[in-house]
């Protein structure tokens, strides 16, 4: 596979970023802050660009608990090719405002640089073959080819682009959420957007499901692009599709509903258990474990007390569509789940209120403060939406802690989220509480 070729909108920032910088290298944490991404989803583009050899990741050698990702020869040539520089006798544009807390030139240059879409290479896809062989035949099936469709970038299930097509097929053989999201999104009304169901079944023992492929971007990766204005329209159009996956049957969905979330401990003494792992490791003192202990306790105290909705359970830019200007639908509902809203509701509040780039956050504080305000009662009150978010960033900083490479601005963050919270004052979300109360 041509290694220069094929780079997404996301793929080409970063190494435009990386172009600019000292000695072409960046921490991984100035880079997500640059690009307006979220560490994870920073580590995956990253990743996605090692694999092709256009970036390097090491250790920073003044700080070992962070990672420096260093753009390559092949790199530069890539961010080159898909973004050739001006004739030398043009005379220079005149500056252009800042797009989103961008420099002007990162902005321009996303909207002039050649994308494409990475082909499908059949001998080149997968070390596991098995969804492969089952989206080639499902879409021959349906009259298309799979040598000509673009790899989406799915990870607990594979998936790939037509045209006018969408594939997905579970990684592994056997049981899988595929066919029961299938079964969840025909309660879906029309204004959530899914795209429409065309077939589904199992092959040689994965599941998989078809469907019509909504025109649109993914959120996340557009998100650099798009200013602050545009990024409050686009959370309050997410929100306002996610009201309607709150007002489904709950009766009616609950049997295809996750019966829990894999995020969230069952039962206080799972929480007590899990932040006894995290003072061990050392991420925690015991006085800031007792501190989130306290309001966990309220946690428990105010759920029984907050009612029950159908929530998306990954509420987030990255399951989210974007089409001229507008947010068009909401994706992936194999971590949907049956519980109080502020599942849902923490990540909105995360948007707009937490550690770094309060220059990014700031703007668009406003509008989730509105859907936060309009919300909050139903939600089971402040002590609810704490609870999960403090659960959440428990699980987040124990993935990472698990993982053989740890992204350390997202430990970072979840650390920053749960420490704060150990105050008992509401974290980074007591000035959006402070509001409300």
């Amino acid at each position: 596979m041509n290694r220069t070729a094929g780079l997404t909108m996301p793929d080409f920032a970063v190494l435009l970023r990386l172009s600019e910088a000292p000695e072409h290298r960046l921490r991984m944490a100035e880079l997500a802050a640059l690009m307006g991404l979220t560490p994870s989803r920073i580590t995956r583009v990253v990743d996605g660009l090692r694999t092709r050899d256009l970036v390097t990741k090491g250790r920073d050698p003044a700080d070992a608990r962070g990672t420096i990702t260093t753009l390559t020869s092949t790199g530069l040539t890539a961010m080159r090719e898909a973004h050739p520089p001006p004739p030398r006798e043009r005379a220079p544009s005149p500056p252009r405002p800042r797009t989103g807390g961008r420099p002007p030139v990162l902005a321009a240059a996303l909207r002039r640089a050649r994308f494409v879409s990475v082909p499908v290479v059949t001998h080149d896809i997968d070390s596991n073959p098995g969804p492969q062989h089952v989206a080639e035949e499902i879409l021959r099936t349906h009259g298309a080819d799979l040598s000509n469709a673009q790899r989406g970038r799915g990870w607990t299930n594979t998936t790939w682009l037509t045209d006018e097509l969408v594939i997905r097929v579970a990684t592994e053989p056997g049981a899988a959420d595929l066919l029961r999201e299938e079964r969840l999104v025909k309660l879906l009304p029309a204004e959530v957007g899914y795209p429409t169901i065309i077939d589904s079944g199992v092959c040689q023992g994965h599941e998989w499901v078809l469907t019509r492929r909504v025109v649109g971007e993914n959120l996340e990766e557009v998100w650099p692009l798009l200013d602050h204005t545009a990024r409050s329209r686009a959370i309050g159009q997410m929100w306002e599709r996610a009201r309607h996956i709150h007002r489904v049957d709950v009766a009616a969905a609950a049997p295809h509903a996750r019966s829990r979330s894999p995020f969230f401990p069952r039962s206080a003494s799972e929480v007590t258990a899990a932040l006894g792992r995290l003072v061990k490791a050392g991420e925690l003192s015991t006085a800031q474990a007792e501190g989130l202990g306290r309001s966990l306790d309220r946690f428990w105290t105010a759920l029984p007390g907050a009612p029950k909705v159908l929530n998306h359970g990954d509420f987030c830019t990255p399951n989210t569509l974007w089409n001229n200007g507008e947010v068009v639908a909401l994706l992936d509902f194999e971590f949907a789940v049956i519980a109080p809203v502020a599942i849902d509701l923490n990540e909105v509040a995360k948007m707009a209120f937490g550690p770094r780039s309060p220059e990014e956050r700031a703007p668009l504080q406003d509008v989730v403060r509105l859907i936060v305000e309009s919300t909050l009662d139903t939600a089971g009150g402040p002590d609810v939406l704490v609870g999960y978010s403090i659960m959440l960033e428990m699980w987040m900083l124990a993935n990472e802690l698990a993982a053989d490479d740890t992204d350390e601005a997202e430990r970072a963050d979840s650390a920053a989220m749960l420490m704060a919270f150990a105050e008992g004052d509401g974290g980074y979300f007591a000035p959006l509480l402070a509001d409300i109360r």
